[in-house]
């Protein structure tokens, strides 16, 4: 799933071998500094699933991140 994420643009894909609480904030904070990279997955996912499956998405995170 999240290899077909990546290749349509709609997510970033961490190898788990990679995957640690740094590496993984890193990311969402280079995320959250990149307002167009996030239209972008936004507009990607969109086009792969209806409904609004981004703002599940980031209400899902925020709720992580709690």
């Amino acid at each position: 799933n999240a290899q077909r994420l990546q290749a349509v643009g709609a997510g970033e894909l961490l190898e788990q071998h990679d995957l640690s609480g740094e590496t993984l904030a890193a990311r969402l904070i280079a995320l959250l500094d990149a307002p167009e990279r996030l239209d972008e997955m936004e507009a990607a996912t969109d086009a792969l699933f209806a409904g609004d499956a981004a703002a599940r998405i980031v209400e899902e995170c925020e709720r992580l991140l709690e």
